[in-house]
């Protein structure tokens, strides 16, 4: 048993089990001086064990089963696993670091989801039109763009989606009648873009757009 075996039956039998765990510590029972520390309520003990015995990922369930959240995100984030170390700090409530962690995944999601938790909605939205924009959704980034007030980018990316009648609509409202019209008339509403073109003064292009929708009454006056 060694000569440490006397002095570890007197801490246990008088459950002083901190001082007991401190002795397998040092004979390297790791995963017993860990157990102990843990029944002597000091987690963040245990927690040292393991790391001192390169047990890392031991030392970090350990901190997160023992209640100890943000030091065990501190550690999963460490050793590159910023998934869990981003759950861990938001139960934790320490939101600004689980965006950092968030932010070095590149979760745009998430990052958006916390920045909205955190009060700031309108940078919630671009950075949902950022990841909208890198999924390729351009529809959805044109959206959430628009109603924030972000027009002429909203506009862009109508027209990068191919859909003219949207680029119209939103053309439209900001006073760009010329091209308003000829979006319309791109997405097939020919009356529409001939009564704009008619707006302009722009009579032979009414006259086309109305051709184009079948309406020879109208090309005739």
């Amino acid at each position: 048993n060694g000569p440490f075996q006397p002095a570890l039956d007197y801490y246990l039998k008088r459950n002083r089990l901190a001082e007991a765990a401190a002795i397998e510590a040092r004979r390297g029972k790791t995963d017993r001086a860990a157990k102990l520390y843990e029944q002597a309520g000091d987690v963040a003990a245990a927690a040292r064990v393991y790391l001192a015995a390169d047990e890392w990922k031991m030392a970090a369930l350990t901190l997160k089963e023992g209640g100890l959240r943000a030091e065990a995100a501190a550690l999963y984030g460490k050793h590159g696993d910023h998934a869990q170390a981003a759950e861990l700090y938001e139960l934790a409530g320490e939101l600004g670091k689980a965006l950092a962690c968030h932010k070095t995944q590149g979760d745009l999601r998430e990052v958006a989801r916390l920045t909205e938790l955190m009060g700031d909605s309108d940078a919630a939205q671009r950075i949902r039109a950022e990841d909208a924009e890198a999924r390729g959704d351009l529809p959805e980034a044109a959206r959430v763009l628009e109603a924030l007030g972000e027009t002429d980018r909203a506009l862009t990316l109508w027209r990068q989606a191919r859909q003219p009648a949207e680029a119209s609509r939103l053309a439209e409202t900001l006073g760009r009648l010329d091209d308003a019209a000829t979006w319309a008339v791109e997405a097939g509403n020919f009356r529409r873009g001939a009564d704009l073109f008619a707006r302009l003064g722009k009579h032979k292009q009414a006259a086309e757009a109305a051709y184009q929708g079948g309406d020879i009454a109208r090309c005739v006056h």
